[in-house]
């Protein structure tokens, strides 16, 4: 599948940050990364890569345009979306390096501890 072209970046709503890399339509993951690797030269796994759904809503009546809301539910006006969520890998990431779960912390984790359960 030829994705050339098809990744965009999501950026935040006012603001300058990239929050994620989407398709629309749940494409192949692989084929997905590969892309991103191409087009945005950043380096990330299939793993980060999920399949779900999002829906354009409007900003408000004072404000012209819309927004994209990603990771809704499957519903009327909701399209299929192939997506790296960059702040869930910035997180995993972080954790990754940590030797115990982090005191009131229930986010996603791969510290040693979490990944013990994992991998038992």
């Amino acid at each position: 599948m030829d994705l050339q072209g098809k990744v965009e970046k999501v950026i935040e709503f006012e603001g300058y940050t990239l929050l994620s890399y989407m398709a629309r339509g749940h494409v192949d993951k692989g084929a997905f990364i590969a892309e991103v690797q191409q087009e945005f030269e950043d380096e990330y796994t299939v793993d980060f890569v999920e399949h779900g759904f999002a829906r354009f809503v409007p900003v408000g009546k004072d404000m012209p345009g819309q927004m994209i809301i990603l990771h809704c539910e499957r519903g009327r006006g909701a399209f299929p979306i192939t997506v790296i969520d960059l702040e869930t890998v910035h997180l995993l990431k972080i954790t990754e390096t940590l030797e115990e779960h982090p005191e009131n912390y229930n986010g996603l984790c791969i510290c040693q501890t979490c990944r013990s359960y994992v991998d038992s």
